[in-house]
């Protein structure tokens, strides 16, 4: 796995729900793939599903208190020896 060089801009306009997807040509245990976010973000804005890597909101937001939001997505094999790789994602409130 590798990590994405350059960050993502996604704008978002009404509700969430984004299907992430990293790609791990490894067989078996070191080809299954859990999602998780980065510790600074709130578990009260974001969800993401560990298995499917569904990002949802975890509430709605209101765009006065909150025009965007900067997080890290992680991927994590499930080997032995486990390897991550990650991406900054930046929303945009509009």
């Amino acid at each position: 796995m590798r990590s994405v060089p350059d960050p993502i801009d996604v704008v978002l306009c009404c509700c969430l729900y984004i299907q992430l997807k990293a790609l791990d040509s490894d067989s078996g245990l070191n080809g299954q793939v859990k999602y998780s976010l980065s510790d600074d973000v709130s578990a009260s804005l974001l969800y993401i599903d560990e298995r499917t890597g569904v990002l949802r909101l975890s509430r709605p937001l209101d765009r006065e208190t909150t025009s965007q939001i900067q997080f890290t997505v992680w991927a994590t094999d499930s080997g032995d020896d486990p390897k991550s790789a990650s991406a900054e994602v930046y929303m945009h409130l509009c």
